[in-house]
């Protein structure tokens, strides 16, 4: 399961998005950019209460990559018709365990790559990274593979349910989309720095302790129900 998820293909995926969101952030904020600006450019997403359609491209970009290599991944390990996997994921759980596994896995090599990108960066323009910056790349990289670990566990729940990823994909858009009205505490996408108190942002936003204590609990209430409920709906090789 790992190897067939974190292979090199994919993470040099990845690691090509990451980099051309950063030189994009680069090249939308132009020379005399401090190197606070361009982290919290780089992580920044999209707010509540309105639409602004570029932040929300990058939003599901950054966001979305990632996941989408996972569903292809969840397809492929659930309905390949191998002898491997009829022998050792006889059971549904098993099956679960193991693809959870392998998600975890893969997103802490994205949560790696998101940091070692924007630090060479920052390195290779010559701004200087102190405590301060560190910690901002910390918090906004954690937040960011805490929410994707909610939304890639919302899309394995709706494939149990209707065995298949692309209602799961397409909900998840919809629901993204749902930061066009004023639900503050909207949890996907609620890694985005604008939605903070941030003194970068004029906007009375949400406390960051919130937001981690929203999404643990949520990872918690899905995977919980994935082991209980929703393995039972994986299908049988």
């Amino acid at each position: 399961y790992i190897k067939e998820l974190i292979n090199k293909k994919n993470v040099v995926i990845l690691s090509s998005i990451v980099t051309v969101m950063l030189l994009w952030k680069y090249l939308q904020r132009g020379q005399g950019l401090s190197a606070e600006a361009w982290i919290v450019s780089m992580f920044s997403g999209h707010g509540t209460g309105s639409f602004h359609a570029f932040n929300f491209i990058e939003m599901i970009l950054l966001n979305g990559s990632p996941l989408y290599l996972m569903i292809i991944f969840i397809e492929k390990m659930t309905t390949e018709h191998s002898t491997f996997v009829t022998i050792r994921l006889n059971k549904r759980r098993e099956m679960l365990a193991g693809l959870l596994k392998a998600i975890l896995l893969f997103i802490f090599v994205y949560g790696t790559l998101l940091t070692v990108i924007p630090v060479i960066g920052l390195v290779v323009i010559e701004l200087p990274i102190d405590t301060s910056i560190l910690s901002l790349i910390g918090l906004s990289v954690g937040l960011k593979m805490l929410d994707i670990l909610v939304q890639a566990l919302f899309i394995l729940g709706i494939y149990c349910l209707t065995g298949q990823t692309t209602p799961g994909f397409i909900g998840l858009i919809g629901v993204n989309l749902l930061c066009i009205a004023p639900i503050k505490y909207l949890p996907f996408g609620l890694s985005s720095l604008s939605r903070f108190n941030l003194p970068q942002f004029s906007i009375e936003g949400i406390p960051i302790l919130h937001v981690l204590i929203i999404l643990l609990n949520i990872s918690v209430l899905l995977t919980t129900w994935l082991f209980t409920v929703g393995y039972k709906y994986l299908p049988r090789d």
